[in-house]
């Protein structure tokens, strides 16, 4: 007769087996959330510039993709943190008016500040993205306006 504690026990090593290797693997060292984030930058393209943001925005702000896609530029505004170290120190606030947990449209918040390791900072992210969109697209066409 087997004891309850080795059923149990069964049960937690199948659970955790049959997450390897699956997105409910995780991660848990600093490394492993580099490489991620990398992964994205290595397609060399706008989408992973975009990716990348988004991988930053849920690790960091804690949001699901529900919350992250309806983001627009004017949803976003920075705030100095006084006496937060020698140097200055800001956060990126977020306004959110949607998403899974938000179904009656009520105002919500998300944040993220500067981390030291440039690879998996989310300010870069949002900076490379925004500078993407602002210099490196290309622009519009103007072409098919009637002047006024």
């Amino acid at each position: 007769m087997r004891s309850p504690s080795f059923s149990s026990n069964c049960q937690t090593l199948c659970s955790l087996w049959l997450r390897i290797g699956s997105l409910q693997d995780g991660y848990t060292t600093s490394a492993e959330l580099r490489n991620i984030f990398n992964s994205a930058l290595q397609r060399r393209t706008a989408a992973g510039l975009r990716d990348r943001l988004a991988m930053c925005l849920g690790h960091y702000a804690l949001l699901r993709s529900s919350n992250i896609l309806p983001i627009e530029l004017a949803d976003l505004s920075a705030v100095d943190l006084d006496n937060e170290g020698p140097s200055p120190c800001f956060a990126v606030i977020l306004i959110l008016r949607e998403g899974k947990t938000n179904q009656e449209a009520r105002i919500e918040y998300g944040s993220f500040t500067r981390s030291r390791d440039p690879e998996t900072c989310a300010v870069g992210a949002l900076a490379f993205w925004l500078f993407y969109q602002c210099v490196a697209a290309p622009l519009p066409s103007w072409r098919f306006f009637a002047p006024c």
